[in-house]
């Protein structure tokens, strides 16, 4: 007999996932991302042991680069619909599609892995350090512009 339960699936890859499918499947089990999380986080440590033990064939030595995590967690998405659990009506079973580069987080995501300070400076700030310096170039050109104009009518 199928009930009604909850659900927190860790679905660990070595490559990402497809970010479109993910939602899709987000939506079918009722597992929502919540609004800061991100998808395909990933860590370069080893696996834990649970795991890796159920990957015999996966030389930890000699594995990815990275591992990408990605968490689904659901209060129930099996409820009963007209006396009839809601998954026994699925015709086809869940599946991850394994994606490319552009369902990486962003670039100043550098998840555990060592980055210098500078680097680490410019992806945590780059967007501000940008911002800042257009906001002060510009704020110069303005001012140079009124100097010249006043400069032309000889004031």
């Amino acid at each position: 007999r199928q009930g009604d339960f909850a659900l927190s699936l860790a679905v660990v890859t070595s490559e990402p996932l497809a970010a479109s499918s993910l939602e899709a499947v987000r939506r079918r089990l009722v597992a929502p991302r919540p609004a800061r999380d991100r998808d395909n986080l990933w860590t370069q440590r080893l696996p834990p042991a649970a795991v890796a033990d159920a990957f015999p064939y996966i030389d930890p030595k000699g594995g990815p680069d990275r591992w990408h995590v990605n968490l689904l967690e659901s209060e129930g998405f099996n409820p009963t619909v007209g006396g009839v659990p809601r998954i026994s009506t699925w015709d086809d079973d869940v599946f991850f599609p394994i994606g490319d580069r552009a369902d990486l987080p962003p670039a100043w995501y550098y998840g555990d892995g060592r980055v210098n300070a500078a680097e680490r400076f410019v992806r945590e700030h780059g967007h501000a350090l940008w911002s800042g310096l257009l906001a002060v170039g510009g704020g110069a050109w303005l001012l140079r512009r009124r100097r010249w104009a006043r400069v032309r009518r000889g004031a």
